[in-house]
């Protein structure tokens, strides 16, 4: 059966609206990139302090691993780790606890019994924080060590109020469907945001609810 003809043409200018908007950011992302030098050569002018937020709920089988991983970042002495464990029903407690008392200095622990969402729980985290600088990071990250060195180089700006990482899959060499994913949010960060930057339009800050 045929589709009835306004139909056609809603789909029609979905498509072209679509494309229309896009196409510029993709065009202007692609030169950006183009001409712009290896960005992960940067040398911070100034190195302001770090409070790293993480909100866990029931993530025992990853938060250990994130953890680890912030102990060992290159931004020495000048940053802090603050986890929320928010209500969880496994044993995301306990591994944070065990993280917490090893290095008492660097990571705060707060536990909630009652969970009201990730953004409460980062509201709570925000308020006890102290550093220059917060930062979010999702319980089953595995940030790269200098990560923070990278970002300290952006905000020797003063014009810069925020900074997000590219996100990239840790099982992208898995098989075809994961490699296609990756391939995807890497062209998402590297052209596409970057485009819509260049034309000044809305870069949204990306991350699990």
């Amino acid at each position: 059966m045929n589709l009835p003809e306004t139909i056609v043409a809603g789909i029609f200018l979905a498509l072209y609206g679509w494309t229309a908007y896009n196409t510029p950011a993709l065009v202007s992302g692609l030169a950006r990139l183009i001409r712009e030098k290896d960005e992960t050569s940067r040398i911070p002018s100034k190195y302001p302090s770090f409070s790293i937020i993480v909100a866990a709920k029931n993530e025992a089988s990853v938060v250990g691993r994130l953890l680890q991983r912030l102990i060992a970042l290159d931004y020495r002495g000048r940053y802090e780790v603050i986890v929320i464990e928010d209500g969880s029903q496994d044993e995301t407690q306990t591994i944070c606890e065990s993280y917490a008392a090893r290095r008492p200095e660097l990571i705060k622990f707060f536990h909630r019994d009652v969970s009201n969402g990730k953004p409460a729980a980062l509201n709570f985290g925000a308020s006890k924080a102290s550093g220059d600088v917060i930062a979010v990071i999702d319980a089953d990250s595995v940030p790269d060590v200098n990560f923070l060195t990278n970002a300290a180089a952006y905000f020797s700006d003063s014009g810069v109020s925020a900074v997000q990482g590219m996100t990239r899959s840790i099982n992208r060499d898995e098989n075809f469907i994961t490699k296609i994913g990756a391939y995807e949010d890497e062209a998402w960060f590297k052209i596409y945001m970057r485009g819509k930057d260049a034309l000044r339009l809305f870069v949204p800050l990306t991350g699990r609810r």
